[in-house]
């Protein structure tokens, strides 16, 4: 796979809570680890818990790959990932016992795991893990959002309580509904996904998505030739409106990726 993973504290706040995770498995060059963190809660506690979710989370479901049959598939993933992301959830809640200033933090959580072909076909199959406001995209003839956010706005947008417009500046619109560290049993969404050789893999923090839409991330993205580049234009932009927030973006590509024609 051809990856670039890019995390930036952004032009605002002193600290960077964000943290990354970017790792190809040394068992077939089409399985592989990818996450992003944004972490929230108390002084220097965030960071604490983005870093759990992606050391934990990352360094466990790569052992794992480096061992698991090629012939594996989406269910027998689930069943790894999951207990994975429960004990990280439970690391974060034992730190915040022994650590009474950490107290209240917690962190999204964003995974694309690549899993590897699909027998007889030519796709690659994807588990997405999410949890909270950080998004997980996929780029080909269009943007998708793969994952949903977990907030308080989402669920007004979905129930018709408000408008796309005046969510833009609703008084909650930075409110995440639950996100790891915030409950016992963490409630990830999961989706399972098979990746073509033209579409793309992005993963972002909201700093990312607070200043760049997703329509104007999929025409920056699109037209670069190399996933370093298209990781570093987004950072600049999203600087260049303000960067209000740390910043966190991930690009991976199959390594047969084959750009497609937008006219």
């Amino acid at each position: 796979m051809l990856f670039h993973a890019i995390t930036d504290p952004g032009l605002v706040r002193r600290n960077n809570e964000d943290c990354i995770y970017a790792r190809q498995s040394a068992l077939s060059p089409e399985r592989g680890v990818f996450i992003v963190a944004d972490g929230v809660g108390g002084q220097n506690a965030g960071e604490v818990a983005s870093r759990i979710c992606c050391q934990y989370i990352g360094d466990n479901i790569l052992e794992w790959l480096d061992t698991a049959p090629l012939t594996t598939g989406f269910s027998d993933a689930v069943k790894k990932v999951l207990p994975v992301v429960e004990s990280a959830n439970q690391k974060i809640l034992e730190h915040m016992q022994t650590h009474p200033e950490c107290r209240g933090m917690g962190s999204t959580l964003t995974a694309c795991i690549f899993l590897g072909r699909k027998p007889d076909s030519d796709l690659i199959r994807c588990v997405v893990v999410n949890q909270g406001d950080s998004v997980c995209f996929a780029i080909g003839k269009k943007i998708t959002r793969i994952s949903k956010e977990h907030t308080v706005i989402a669920d007004l947008l979905a129930s018709g309580k408000i408008t796309p417009e005046e969510a833009k500046t609703h008084p909650l619109r930075k409110v995440i509904t639950h996100a790891m560290g915030m409950n016992p049993m963490p409630r990830p969404d999961i989706f399972k996904v098979e990746v073509k050789r033209h579409v793309q893999i992005l993963l972002a923090t909201d700093g990312l998505l607070n200043h760049i839409p997703d329509d104007e991330i999929f025409t920056m993205v699109t037209p670069h030739a190399d996933v370093k580049s298209a990781c570093e234009s987004l950072v600049s932009e999203a600087n260049r409106r303000g960067g209000s927030d740390n910043i966190s973006v991930i690009i991976v590509r199959r390594d047969d990726y084959t750009p497609i024609t937008i006219i």
